[in-house]
């Protein structure tokens, strides 16, 4: 099942249940966008997904985006912008195929982050910056008992 609409004045978007559908979606505007939750969510087949032209900036919700995205190998969300996000629980929830994520640029300033990496893949990259990163393991329901290869970032910013 996908649910879109027309893009230009896109406040939700949810694909649940597409993993066999072909999406092109290079084209949306997420500019007004501000839930993404269960966006991708048991798109089993999906393979490869190219976000780089998602506009983030007004999202709050993103829990369950890539839920059981089983057959997912790789993901770079580096120009994500989390700034408003209030919940990013079980985000990545069954992502077992990953091989590396991209969320280097990621704010987790005051962010849910229950089960974010719940059944993540065990030989997977996280590729993170710093502070995100002792966000993620102070949270004790997150992401260091399940992540076990991490790549950290110094950001100049924080």
């Amino acid at each position: 099942r996908a649910s879109f609409f027309r893009t230009s004045a896109l406040f939700y978007i949810r694909t649940t249940h597409a993993g066999n559908l072909p999406l092109n979606i290079k084209s949306f505007n997420t500019s007004n966008v501000i839930s993404m939750d269960e966006m991708f969510c048991n798109c089993k087949l999906l393979k490869s997904l190219d976000l780089k032209n998602f506009n983030t900036s007004k999202v709050i919700y993103l829990t369950y985006m890539f839920e059981n995205c089983s057959a997912l190998t790789e993901l770079d969300l580096s120009n994500f912008n989390t700034s408003k996000a209030e919940d990013m629980s079980s985000m990545f929830e069954n992502c077992k195929s990953l091989k590396t994520l991209n969320i280097q640029n990621f704010k987790l300033h005051d962010t849910y982050l229950d089960d974010m990496f719940k059944n993540f893949s065990p030989n997977a990259t996280v590729i993170v910056n710093e502070y995100a990163y002792e966000t993620i393991c102070q949270d004790k329901y997150s992401g260091k008992k399940y992540v076990k290869h991490w790549k950290v970032f110094c950001d100049e910013d924080e």
